[in-house]
């Protein structure tokens, strides 16, 4: 039998590796994304990127937990270097350790080097119980 066309809006091109990790393989695009070449980064110039917590997660406090016993980790890759956390536009204290006390409602949490520029930010938000 002949193969299925592919659904709309889906493309299917080779794609190789730099360096020769993988041999090359077919694989399929949304069209417009297509890369022929695809390259590894070396580990020590990853762009610093924010781990936890995820993009759009929605926390909820516990009404059987004491307040200040609930905790949200705050997570960032690399871990260390000149770094800050920055919650809804106020810088967290160094010495925090990753830790932020949550308060209900919608956050933007940013990462921001030594100069102040955003190198990456979400948004979560923070609910309270319904009893």
């Amino acid at each position: 039998s002949k193969p299925p066309r592919s659904p709309p809006g889906l493309v299917n091109g080779e794609v190789r590796f730099e360096p020769d990790i993988e041999p090359p393989r077919e694989e399929w695009f949304i069209e417009g994304t297509e890369s022929a070449v695809v390259r590894a980064l070396n580990p020590g110039i990853r762009p610093p990127s924010l781990q936890s917590p995820t993009d759009g997660a929605v926390i909820a406090l516990d009404p059987d937990v004491p307040p200040a016993n609930q905790k949200v980790v705050l997570g960032a890759r690399p871990a260390s270097g000149d770094w800050r956390f920055v919650m809804d536009g106020v810088p967290l204290p160094r010495d925090a350790k990753g830790l932020w006390q949550p308060v209900p409602g919608v956050h933007v949490l940013e990462l921001r080097d030594g100069s102040g520029s955003v190198h990456d930010a979400l948004t979560f938000e923070v609910r309270t119980p319904h009893r």
